[in-house]
């Protein structure tokens, strides 16, 4: 039940955040924003920098547009939002910082008009803007937020070193920089900083410091398929196997039955999009590589392992 606007409830930007701005679900119904699971944990761990390797949609580039808004209307923040191209950054203003916006209470929309706004910038009578582009302007920011910065990294590897060279430079200290991304390979800033921030105490993180966070897709309650008809496959329980050992935890069927449904349509990019360990979601087949199909259902049914040490006889191979 949506609690009513106060000033003690204004004073909260957990309160702000749940209770004050709108967004549309996956169905295209508009509601008011709450935090999901792994909205509400990155909000009580975040950090001066932080890095986000993620399952698909689980929300987080509309968190931190709530986020930014926020701390832009309220604090008189100067924020800025980087995505990987034009269309998505429009798409990113138009239906997620310029939509909570204009469905604001008109008593508060009033309290700090807009003094200038057009396409990708919202710029406040009383200070503070925010703006959504595929690079960052000149001058000083509190927050900057990147989205899929490891698509940014493997396409647009010059772009990525404007970004690290540049909008990161623009970010105090105590200010807020936060990537997020799937994984794409095995290269480029993203890759590296996962690497390094998962190497760090994450407990004695100094402020230039990258925190990390991961989100696999089976802690999202959403993720199961409900399908009587449907059973799982050898490859799968052999998958599911492994992984409930090496985590130890237990999966439902509901569960397995919905990534074998995924995966059957993603096939070598399933663990890229719906990762269950931070490793996995660099586990990026080659595009284009031979045999990267059959190599994946041999992996898939444990056919390919460690031989014993014959090292007195001699090995030989052959090549075409």
């Amino acid at each position: 039940m949506k609690q009513e606007i106060t000033v003690e409830n204004l004073k909260s930007k957990r309160w702000r955040l749940n209770n004050l701005y709108k967004i549309t679900n996956k169905r295209r119904q508009v509601i008011t924003f709450n935090f999901n699971n792994e909205q509400n944990d990155y909000f009580n761990r975040e950090h001066s920098r932080n890095i986000i390797l993620k399952a698909r949609q689980l929300g987080f580039t509309t968190l931190k547009a709530i986020m930014q808004l926020d701390s832009v209307f309220f604090e008189r923040a100067a924020c800025g939002m980087i995505a990987h191209n034009l269309d998505d950054a429009n798409k990113l203003f138009r239906e997620k910082v310029k939509f909570a916006y204009d469905r604001l209470p008109n008593s508060l929309r009033q309290s700090n008009p807009v003094s200038n706004d057009h396409a990708g910038e919202l710029v406040f009578d009383k200070g503070g803007y925010i703006f959504v582009g595929t690079s960052a302007r000149g001058g000083t920011l509190n927050e900057l937020h990147v989205s899929e910065f490891g698509k940014i990294c493997a396409k647009y590897p010059d772009k990525s070193k404007e970004i690290v060279t540049g909008a990161f430079e623009a970010v105090s200290k105590d200010g807020i920089i936060t990537l997020e991304s799937t994984a794409e390979g095995k290269a480029g800033y993203f890759y590296e900083y996962c690497q390094e921030s998962q190497k760090l105490d994450q407990s004695k993180l100094g402020d230039l410091d990258w925190k990390f966070f991961f989100y696999n897709w089976f802690s999202n309650p959403e993720y199961v398929l409900d399908d009587k008809n449907a059973q799982l496959t050898k490859a799968t329980e052999n998958y599911f196997d492994k992984l409930a050992h090496d985590l130890n935890i237990e999966f439902s069927l509901g569960q397995k039955l919905w990534y074998q449904a995924k995966a059957n349509t993603l096939k070598d990019e399933m663990k890229r999009e719906y990762p269950s360990t931070p490793k996995e979601a660099f586990e990026q087949a080659i595009e284009g590589a031979y045999y990267s199909e059959q190599f994946r259902q041999l992996r898939a049914k444990n056919r390919i392992g460690k031989l014993p040490n014959n090292s007195h006889l001699p090995v030989f191979t052959y090549w075409n």
